[in-house]
C-alpha cells in the first residue's frame, strides 16, 4: 500500500521489455493480460523503468474498498489488448522512458474530486500519467486515453486536438458503444458537423461537443491515411491490393506518427480539403442508410447535403420526411424535473448525493425524471454561443450522464430537457434582429441541442425535449424549428418534444406536428382571489387542462405537463411561475400543498394527459432550509400529497 496525495493507492507494476514487443518477453510467472504484476509503493525502484523497458504503474484510489480487484484486473486487460495497436500508432516503436501511471477512480465523482476533472479518461498536461473512472457506464479504460502520454514522450510539439483525439478514439474499444463512423455519419445528416476549418482549430474543436467531435477527429485521421493522394507531403506505403477504391496508394498506422508530428495545414490547404472531406462525409452517410448491425437502431431518412448549408432551403420545410414518432409513453409519466444543485462536484448530477436524491423519489412512486442540463447566453439578442457544460461541478457530460444512469438503474424512464439561462431575462425573450442573426442563431443552437440529442440517442434515453419555453423564437420563426426538428431526427431515435410556455406559446404553436408530443410549463393560475374556495381552485385547473386535452387532440398528440408546480407562499395559485427569494420571503408550505392537492384531483381520469413533471427536485435531496419559499416540495407537505397520488396511480396501474 502507498499513498498519492494523501489518499491510499495499491500500486501494481507493469515492466514490457521494448526489445520483444510490448507486453512481449515478461517473467515466466506471469502472463500477460490476466493477473497483477506485484505490488510496490509509488517510491519503490522496481516500479521505475529503464531505456529498455516501457509500461504501466497502476494506482487504485479507493479508500472505501468500492471496486472490486477483479475490476481493476479488467481494466489492465483492457489496455493490454490494445498495446499492439497503440505501437503501431506510434510508427511500431514506443518511446523509452518511465512507466505511465495509470490513476484507477471507482466513480467521475471520486475522480472529479481527485483531480478537479470529471471526464472519464483524461491526461494531464505535463505529467506522464492517465486518470480513468471504472464506474459502469462511465468506464474511462474503455478510452485510449494513455496514447497521449506516449505522443508526449517521443518528443512532439503542439498537435493538432482533432488528430490526437481522432487517434485516442480509433484506438478505443468503442465510442460511446458504438463505431465512430455511426455516430459521425448521422451527425453529418443533421448538420452537425462543423466545417473542417473549425475541427482543425484547437481552440473550436475544445470548446466544442466533446462527444461529437472525438468521433469526427477519428474518422478525419481514418481519411487522411487511407488516402495517400490527400497529403502529397508525407510519405506512403501501398497497404491495399491494386484496384482497391483507395488504389494503391494508401497510409497506414506507420505514417500516423509522422501526421500527428508534421502536420500543420495552411489556410489554403484546409481550404482545397473542404470538398474532398465532404464527399467522404457523404459517402459515410449513405453507408448509414444500409442494414446495421444488432443493437445499432433504425436511422431516418436523411436530409439532402445539409453540411454546406444546414439551413439551407433544400431541407423539406413541410413534410418532416421520417417515420412515425414512437407515440405516447407506455403508462402515465409520474415524474419530476430533476436539478443540477448546489454547483459543486459532491452535490451535483454527478454525485452520490443526486444517487440518493433519486432513490427517494423512486421512494415516492415517481416512474419518470426530466434531467436539466443549462446553457448560459449573455443577452436575449445574442445569436450564440450556447456553450456546453465542462466544469467539474457543472452539469458536464458525465454528472448528466451519471444522473441518467441512476435513474434507469431505478426503473425511471428519462427526459432530457435542456435549458438556456439568463441573467436578468429568460429564454422566452430570445429574438434576434436580422435574418444573419436568425440563421447564426440556428446553427448554434442547432450544434448545442444536436449535443445532448446525441447523448440521449447514445443512454438510451426516451424523451428529448427539442427546447424550452423559447416563446418568441418558436412564435416568429416555426419553419427555421420545423427544420431543426427533422435535423435532430437524423441522430435521435426516441421521442421528440418541445416544452412551450402556458398561454400563447403553446396554444399558437405552428409546428407540434414536427414533434411527438406536446409539453408545456404549465402555470396557468388557478384563480386571481387571495382566499378562494376549492370548489374556484379546481374550476380553474380544470379549465386549463380542458384547454390542453383539446390541443392535444386537435394536434393528436399527447400532452405532458413537463413542469408544472407551485412556490411555498402564500397565494401561490395566483401566479404560479413566481417564487419569493431572500431573507423577506413569506412562507407559506399549506398553500403550497392546497395548490398540489387541486391538480392532483382535476387530472384524474384525462386521457388527454399523459404525464406530469413537477418543478422540481434537487439533486442534493430536501432544500427547505436554503430557499423554505421556494418551488421544491422537498421535505414539505407537498411532497406527501404527491406520495400518496403517485403510489395510488402505480398501484392502479398494475391492478386496473
Amino acid at each position: 500500500m502507498g499513498r498519492v496525495g494523501g489518499v491510499a493507492a495499491v500500486v501494481f507494476i507493469f515492466l514490457f521489455p521494448v526489445e520483444t514487443g510490448w507486453g512481449e518477453g515478461l517473467p515466466a510467472n506471469v502472463v500477460a493480460g490476466e493477473g497483477l504484476l506485484g505490488m510496490a509503493a509509488p517510491g519503490d525502484q522496481t516500479g521505475k523503468a529503464n531505456h529498455n523497458e516501457t509500461g504501466f504503474v497502476f494506482y487504485l484510489h479507493d479508500p472505501g474498498g468500492a471496486l472490486p480487484l477483479e475490476r481493476v484486473a479488467q481494466a489492465e486487460r483492457r489496455l493490454a489488448r490494445r498495446r499492439g495497436k497503440v505501437r503501431e500508432a506510434l510508427g511500431g516503436i514506443l518511446p523509452s522512458g518511465p512507466p505511465i501511471h495509470i490513476h484507477l477512480h471507482p466513480t467521475v465523482e471520486a475522480k472529479g474530486l481527485a483531480t478537479e476533472d470529471m471526464s472519464v479518461a483524461h491526461a494531464p498536461a505535463g505529467e506522464h500519467a492517465v486518470h480513468l473512472s471504472l464506474q459502469p457506464g462511465l468506464e474511462g479504460d474503455r478510452i485510449a486515453m494513455e496514447l497521449l502520454p506516449l505522443l508526449r514522450a517521443a518528443g512532439e510539439g503542439p498537435a493538432l486536438r482533432a488528430l490526437e483525439m481522432g487517434a485516442v478514439v480509433l484506438l478505443s474499444d468503442d465510442w460511446l458503444g458504438r463505431r465512430p463512423g455511426e455516430w459521425v455519419g448521422r451527425a453529418h445528416r443533421a448538420g452537425l458537423v462543423p466545417p473542417l476549418g473549425e475541427i482543425l482549430d484547437n481552440a473550436t474543436f475544445d470548446s466544442g461537443s466533446r462527444l461529437l467531435l472525438p468521433a469526427v477527429g477519428a474518422i478525419l485521421v481514418e481519411w487522411l491515411l487511407e488516402d495517400g493522394d490527400l497529403l502529397p507531403g508525407l510519405s506512403s506505403r501501398t497497404t491495399r491490393a491494386p484496384g482497391s477504391p483507395q488504389g494503391e496508394k494508401a497510409r497506414g498506422w506507420a505514417q500516423f506518427r509522422e501526421l500527428h508530428r508534421d502536420w500543420r495545414p495552411t489556410s489554403a490547404e484546409i481550404a482545397g480539403l473542404e470538398e474532398p472531406w465532404v464527399r467522404h462525409l457523404d459517402s459515410l452517410s449513405r453507408a448509414m442508410e444500409e442494414p446495421q448491425a444488432p443493437g445499432v437502431g433504425p436511422v431516418p431518412r436523411p436530409v439532402a447535403s445539409p453540411l454546406a448549408s444546414p439551413l439551407a432551403s433544400t431541407v423539406p420545410g413541410t413534410d418532416p420526411g421520417r417515420a412515425p414518432g414512437p407515440g405516447s409513453p407506455p403508462s402515465f409519466q409520474r415524474g419530476f424535473n430533476f436539478a443540477h444543485e448546489g454547483y459543486r462536484i459532491h452535490d451535483g448530477f454527478g454525485s452520490a448525493r443526486a444517487t440518493a436524491s433519486l432513490a427517494h423519489l423512486s421512494s415516492l412512486g415517481t416512474n419518470a425524471v426530466a434531467v436539466l442540463p443549462y446553457t448560459f447566453l449573455a443577452a436575449p439578442s445574442l445569436p450564440g454561443p450556447f456553450p456546453i457544460p465542462t466544469r467539474p461541478g457543472s452539469e458536464n457530460d458525465e454528472a448528466v450522464t451519471h444522473a441518467i444512469l441512476a435513474a434507469q438503474d431505478r426503473g425511471m424512464e428519462v427526459m432530457l430537457k435542456p435549458h438556456i439561462w439568463l441573467r436578468g431575462s429568460w429564454a422566452g425573450e430570445i429574438r434576434m434582429s436580422t435574418e444573419a442573426d436568425w440563421d447564426r442563431f440556428f446553427l448554434e443552437y442547432g450544434r448545442w441541442i444536436g449535443h445532448y440529442a446525441l447523448l440521449a440517442e447514445a443512454r438510451g434515453v426516451e424523451s428529448l425535449c427539442l427546447g424550452t419555453e423559447l416563446s418568441a423564437a418558436t412564435l416568429e420563426r416555426p419553419g427555421d424549428w420545423r427544420r431543426l426538428a427533422h435535423r435532430i431526427r437524423q441522430v435521435y431515435s426516441g421521442r421528440l418534444g418541445y416544452c412551450a410556455n402556458w398561454g400563447e406559446e403553446v396554444e399558437s404553436l405552428a409546428f407540434w406536428d414536427a414533434v411527438d408530443f406536446i409539453g408545456v410549463s404549465f402555470y396557468y393560475p388557478l384563480s386571481s382571489r387571495a382566499n378562494p374556495s376549492e370548489r374556484e381552485l379546481r374550476r380553474g385547473a380544470d379549465q386549463a387542462l380542458g384547454l390542453l386535452e383539446e390541443l392535444g387532440r386537435r394536434h393528436e398528440r399527447p400532452v405532458i405537463l413537463a413542469e408544472a408546480g407551485f412556490a411555498s407562499s402564500p397565494t401561490p395559485w395566483r401566479r404560479p411561475w413566481e417564487e419569493e427569494r431572500g431573507p423577506d420571503a413569506r412562507v407559506d408550505a399549506e398553500a403550497q400543498a392546497r395548490s398540489y392537492r387541486i391538480l392532483t384531483q382535476a387530472l384524474e381520469g384525462r386521457e388527454g394527459i399523459r404525464g406530469i413533471y413537477w418543478w422540481k427536485w434537487p439533486s442534493t435531496g430536501p432544500m427547505e432550509a436554503r430557499r423554505p419559499a421556494g418551488f421544491t416540495p422537498a421535505g414539505k407537505p407537498a411532497e406527501e400529497v404527491v406520495a400518496q397520488w403517485f403510489k395510488r396511480l402505480a398501484s392502479q396501474a398494475t391492478n386496473p
